[in-house]
């Protein structure tokens, strides 16, 4: 257990597959890979972050507390998450740069399982 966050990345294995439809499907968790698709692996790499990074994505959400509990902005705290955390994208041996851009164009079943996946390792 450290006090202090020192540069570290958090890597999320997203395992992507067609649907009979030939919808894309993505998950993080390995037990929920179908056995009988063909599917390929791209590693999400995050920036572990720290107090300053928390703040900044609780606060872009809008996350309120009142007397029902906490309430946010789930849409933008699930995107900031992306935008402000993500560092590299690995395909194979391809390590992609996660500009704004190439995030807007990501698949959204893809990008939604590398946040679900980062947010089961981290606390905000």
């Amino acid at each position: 257990m450290e006090l202090f966050v020192e540069n570290k990345n958090i890597e999320v294995v997203v395992f992507v597959w067609e649907d009979n439809e030939e919808e894309v499907e993505a998950t993080y968790d390995k037990d929920d890979v179908p056995k009988d698709k063909e599917v390929k692996e791209y590693i999400f790499r995050f920036k572990k972050p720290n107090y300053k990074d928390s703040t900044a994505i609780l606060k872009s959400a809008g996350i309120k507390s009142d007397q029902e509990g906490p309430t946010a902005d789930l849409t933008t705290f699930t995107d900031q998450i992306l935008r402000s955390l993500l560092v590299e994208i690995v395909d194979g041996e391809k390590v992609i740069t996660p500009t704004q851009n190439r995030i807007n164009q990501l698949e959204p079943a893809i990008a939604r399982a590398a946040i679900a996946g980062v947010l089961d390792i981290i606390n905000l």
